[in-house]
């Protein structure tokens, strides 16, 4: 494996347990297999990206199990959503 490669499978299996998730979205919070890890960070993403998507009136979710993997959905809601527009 590539070192780029071998990183990103390290970092897909870290996943957390429900603390975790609520730990993640609060500003500067560190799961603690994140900080054990060779991985960098504020604690500010999730956050960030919590109150962005309640600006704009959509959702965040985190699913998540350890040893497992998280998978974080966005749902945007379609009054936010630009469709593409073609220059001629």
């Amino acid at each position: 494996l590539s070192s780029s490669s071998a990183a990103s499978d390290v970092y897909k299996r870290q996943g957390m347990d429900d603390d975790g998730v609520e730990v993640a979205f609060t500003p500067f919070g560190m799961v603690k297999s994140a900080y054990e890890s060779n991985t960098t960070g504020t604690g500010l993403g999730l956050p960030l990206a919590k109150r962005m998507m309640e600006i704009h009136g959509g959702t965040i979710t985190i699913e998540s199990q350890p040893k497992l993997g998280t998978r974080v959905t966005l749902v945007f809601p379609t009054e936010r959503i630009i469709t593409a527009v073609s220059v001629d």
